[in-house]
């Protein structure tokens, strides 16, 4: 097949195609591309998630603003990710993480689902304080004093950003924070 029938169809572009060649003739997997096309397909749900939603609200910003700008952002980076995996001529296997590693993303992972459960219950700033301790010195296993000191430091902030100064009404537990 030659070149001018390769541009004429997009199947056997090597931009479009899941796996291709690169200069050394190493083929380059289609596990390369996976984490773009899941970030465009996650991107693309959070704005047609939003979409009923208002962009703007009178004066200010409405609850489908940060969404769609987040889902934007994450459907360029993807994009940029695709083609700067399609057009690399690295021929290495992708870096997925070890055992450890997959045991890290796996209890964050955790983490993250248990802070959206318990906000509810003991209130959003009581269940981000938990959440930074158990990352600090359950997973990443950082010294005590210093956790102590970064997890008062990022609450305190949270609590003064939002609750302080932009006024959100976060979830409240039972000692009222």
């Amino acid at each position: 097949m030659g070149m001018m029938e390769m541009g004429r169809n997009p199947k056997f572009h090597p931009i479009f195609s899941l796996t291709s060649k690169g200069r050394e003739g190493c083929m380059k997997s289609s596990l390369d591309i996976v984490p773009a096309l899941v970030m465009i397909v996650l991107s693309l749900i959070t704005a047609f998630g939003v979409s009923s939603l208002d962009y703007w609200s009178q004066y200010t910003p409405g609850p489908a603003f940060a969404p769609y700008w987040i889902a934007a952002a994450g459907l360029v980076l993807s994009i940029l990710l695709l083609v700067q995996t399609k057009l690399s001529n690295s021929c290495e296997k992708p870096d997925w993480p070890g055992r450890s590693g997959t045991i890290r993303i796996l209890m964050t992972s955790f983490g993250l689902v248990l802070i959206l459960i318990l906000s509810s219950y003991i209130g959003m700033i009581t269940a981000t304080l938990i959440f930074i301790l158990y990352l600090l010195l359950g997973i990443l296993r950082r010294k005590l004093v210093p956790s102590l000191i970064t997890t008062l430091i990022t609450v305190a902030l949270i609590y003064g950003v939002f609750v302080g100064w932009l006024r959100v009404s976060l979830p409240k537990g039972p000692f009222g924070i």
